[in-house]
C-alpha cells in the first residue's frame, strides 16, 4: 500500500528516493499495546541491542 501511495505521487522513480540515511529515532520501538495483563510478547522486532524498547512511552514525554 505504501508503494502504491509513493507510485501516485510520481516518487518511486525519483533517483533520491530513499537517499536518506536514517537517525537514532528508527532504533526505538514504543510498547503501544496491553496484552490483557500477561507479558507483552518480545522478539527480533524490538530487543536490544538492535532496538531500544521503551515499556511506557508516556514516561518519556515528561
Amino acid at each position: 500500500m505504501f508503494m502504491k501511495v509513493l507510485d501516485s505521487l510520481g516518487q518511486l522513480t525519483d533517483p533520491l528516493f530513499g537517499s536518506i540515511e536514517p537517525d537514532e529515532t528508527v532504533r526505538l520501538y514504543y510498547n503501544l499495546s496491553s496484552n490483557g495483563g500477561q507479558a507483552d510478547e518480545r522478539g527480533p522486532w524490538n530487543t536490544e541491542p538492535t532496538f531500544e524498547y521503551v515499556a511506557d512511552p508516556a514516561s518519556r514525554m515528561q
